[in-house]
């Protein structure tokens, strides 16, 4: 994954992998002795007791930290924190962290025994107000951190760009990027031995400010940054992150119960478990459900979930319940969860349970980070009980319960693409049209009386050859004769023969013509009767319809938002035009429509696996849930922003 826009917490752990070399890969990290780290945080003007939660965990989801915190109460400028009383204060720690604000504590002795181990070797991260401590007449603070100031600008986001873009701390960091609301320092001094990182541009003097540094006192190697006055720096994509990782095993947990339950379409008794088990898990965050009985009554239920919002603006998620392996097949095959390295197999890991288990985990992380937006949104979480053979009487649901006037977006949660390797969402579909060609002809004895018959499956090989002809790919237009049958011996010039068609096409004027170029086809045929000029006829029946998904603005301002987040994560989105049917298909025209919302994984609809390796099952790929998750929370922040009331 390419890099992401940084968060202030990205220079702090890559300052701890270079000044103790090791690794911020979590696979590395798991592998490492526990770093021992020391926070020291308390003083003025800031939310020390928040962010004494906040550094820690932002830096352990990316390291193997063992911490010890120590946070003094007090809220004033001065103030002698009680560990410094102790002349070997940081033994046993591997590193410290400073976050203290106690800029009136100036006793030269006092500093002195605070700064004795840093001098000695012990490495230091020093954090915004930190720079503002302890200004002592002889400056032997500011030498420690490495640059002296005495004041800050007023707050405002800030330009960022980088000094040294080949250091290693911020080596694949972008060249520029934008804080949210900061308090810029005003640098007044940078000491001899420390080396700027990056700046941030000050509107008010005109200068780019130094706010990313290394230095080194003595024998310790000291990394300094004036960002983190407030929370949100320190949060940003981190806080998210870290709450995904939190949530992700029982995410997966949740993944495993859905997969065990078979749900095959025409298993309407394990269809409807599904759906029970679903309501009982969004019950939660504070969902209703309603059970919709399916126009068939061999089918299960649609679920439709909904949590009311504060405001009548809604966003639609939509998954579907049914998978296409029967009962008989899971068992014959072995085809259950199965985690291998980094897949799970299993039936409906990636069409479409996954699906479910991102929406819950997506909802999850926004209904905490962002309680205001989730709470004045009104969610509708619908469920298809038989998509996976194109049920109607849902997209009549979906229309009955949508309302176009209020409804931002409808986000199907079918399985992410990946078209050339570049992670893409779905824009469009193309339409489906089936149809039944019937040929009847006239039977007669194929040896005494062949003159008389007039032969259907060769005025059928005609029909079908003239449909395939019908194919243009200049216009994404495309028909397939899938199944052929005709005849009951071969003394006998048959008089029957059937088969079935399907259509595909993006636009609906080829989508259009392509369907009355077929239906023409009706009518006598040209295989006859030498005898009397008896002519085959040719029925052709359209036998249903799913509607094509065209590239509309709807779909493409959704992409853009969606695309615009993920080049703030530092990661490139595409859209992709997929030849197959989802539930978007029946309502990209009704309300704003984006696809491709859930993980990635491959091998949809495949159950079997062979030894060689030439045949494997689907399968969830379990590090795309995490960025995705990521990716959709902040979309969806985003989103829900335009309905701010």
């Amino acid at each position: 994954m390419t890099p992401r826009t940084p968060s202030s917490l990205v220079p702090l752990v890559a300052a701890l992998a270079l000044v103790l070399g090791w690794s911020t890969s979590p696979a590395r990290a798991a592998e490492t002795k526990p770093l021992r780290a020391l926070l020291i945080t308390g003083g003025c003007c800031h939310d020390y007791p928040r962010q004494k939660e906040i550094l820690p965990q932002g830096i352990s989801a990316r390291a193997n930290v063992e911490w010890t915190i120590v946070h003094d109460p007090r809220t004033g400028t001065t103030g002698k924190i009680d560990i410094y009383q102790k002349d070997d204060w940081a033994k046993g720690f591997d590193v410290v962290v400073h976050n203290e604000c106690f800029s009136d504590e100036k006793e030269p002795a006092w500093l002195e025994r605070i700064l004795a181990p840093h001098r000695a070797g012990v490495p230091a991260l020093v954090i915004h107000c930190a720079m503002h401590c302890y200004r002592a007449p002889n400056e032997e603070w500011f030498k420690f951190c490495g640059v002296t100031s005495h004041r800050h600008g007023s707050h405002f986001a800030y330009p960022m760009k980088l000094a040294k873009a080949d250091h290693p701390i911020v080596r694949g960091l972008p060249a520029t990027w934008q804080t949210p609301m900061e308090e810029l320092y005003n640098i007044v001094k940078v000491w001899p031995d420390a080396t700027p990182l990056a700046t941030g541009y000050s509107h008010e003097t005109k200068t780019d400010e130094v706010n990313v540094w290394i230095n080194t006192y003595g024998k310790g190697r000291i990394f300094g940054t004036t960002l983190g006055h407030y929370n949100k720096t320190m949060e940003q994509e981190w806080f998210l992150d870290i709450r995904i990782q939190d949530r992700l095993p029982a995410a997966l947990d949740l993944l495993r119960d859905l997969v065990g339950i078979n749900s095959y379409t025409g298993n309407r008794a394990g269809v409807n478990q599904l759906a029970r088990l679903t309501a009982q898990r969004f019950e939660s965050l504070g969902f209703s459900a309603e059970f919709v009985p399916h126009q068939n009554p061999a089918c299960g239920d649609h679920l439709v979930l909904t949590r009311q919002g504060s405001s009548s603006t809604s966003i639609a998620l939509i998954s579907h319940l049914d998978t296409v392996f029967p009962p008989e097949e899971e068992e014959r095959n072995a085809f259950r969860w199965q985690p291998e390295g980094p897949r799970i197999y299993g039936p409906g890991t990636i069409d479409i349970k996954g699906g479910t288990m991102m929406m819950h985990l997506v909802l999850s992380v926004l209904a905490e980070a962002d309680p205001a937006a989730f709470q004045r949104i009104t969610w509708r979480l619908l469920w298809n009980s038989s998509e996976e053979t194109l049920s109607r009487d849902f997209a009549t649901l979906c229309r009955d319960r949508l309302d176009p006037a209020t409804t931002l977006a409808a986000l199907v949660f079918e399985a992410e693409g990946r078209p050339e390797g570049r992670p893409s969402l779905v824009v469009a579909r193309k339409g489906r049209a089936t149809f039944r060609v019937t040929v009847e002809g006239r039977a007669s004895h194929a040896g005494a009386k062949h003159p008389r018959g007039a032969n259907a499956i060769s005025q059928i090989g005609r029909v079908v050859n003239r449909i395939a002809e019908l194919t243009d790919y200049t216009r994404h237009l495309t028909f397939n004769v899938g199944v052929i049958a005709g005849g009951v011996a071969m003394n006998r010039v048959p008089h029957l023969a059937t088969a079935d068609v399907e259509m595909r096409a993006f636009t609906r004027d080829a989508y259009q013509s392509g369907l009355q170029a077929v239906l023409a086809l009706s009518g006598p045929g040209d295989v006859r009767s030498p005898v009397d000029g008896h002519p085959c006829q040719v029925r052709i029946e359209l036998l249903e319809e799913s509607p094509p998904w065209p590239r509309n603005p709807g779909t493409d301002r959704l992409l853009q938002l969606w695309q615009s987040t993920a080049q703030s994560l530092g990661q490139t989105l595409g859209g992709e035009e997929r030849g197959g049917l989802s539930d978007g298909n029946w309502i990209c025209d009704f309300v704003p429509t984006l696809d491709g919302l859930g993980p990635h994984g491959d091998n949809d609809h495949c159950s079997e696996r062979s030894a060689d390796g030439t045949k494997v099952p689907e399968y969830i790929l379990v590090d795309s849930i995490a960025p995705k998750a990521l990716l959709n929370v902040l979309a969806l922040h985003k989103l829900t922003a335009t309905a701010a009331v």
